[in-house]
């Protein structure tokens, strides 16, 4: 810890501590924002080990571009599904108010407009 003096350190040490002890103390629920996932097996690593671009769908669904095309990664079941093995997506933006989701491939722009449930199909 960074402190002016040996003293400062102390007080700052003392009041961490204080502070994880109410915490705990407290019982408050787990708010963790990310939690670790077991994405795929050694089969599927392909996909993810040759990607470009991703974006997250929602919050346990992220969409992967590369050489292969488009797949959708689901982070709840542990699978990751191949979508339109078109050419090479090298970038893709999603905005989820319009539910569109924009592919770069070769140099264009195709524009696809997809729902999170078209992509479960």
């Amino acid at each position: 810890m960074l402190a002016e003096s040996e003293s400062e350190k102390t007080k700052w040490v003392v009041a961490l501590s204080e502070l994880h002890r109410i915490l705990k103390r407290n019982n408050l629920p787990d708010k963790c924002v990310y939690s670790a996932c077991v994405v795929l097996d050694s089969t599927a690593a392909a996909t993810v080990r040759n990607a470009l671009c991703a974006c997250v769908l929602e919050r346990s669904r992220i969409c992967v571009g590369g050489e292969a095309g488009l797949a959708l990664i689901d982070l709840e079941r542990g699978e990751v599904t191949p979508r339109r093995a078109h050419a090479p997506v090298s970038t893709i933006a999603y905005v989820p108010h319009e539910q569109l989701l924009e592919l770069f491939i070769h140099r264009k722009i195709l524009k696809v407009k997809m729902t999170v449930s078209e992509l479960n199909e």
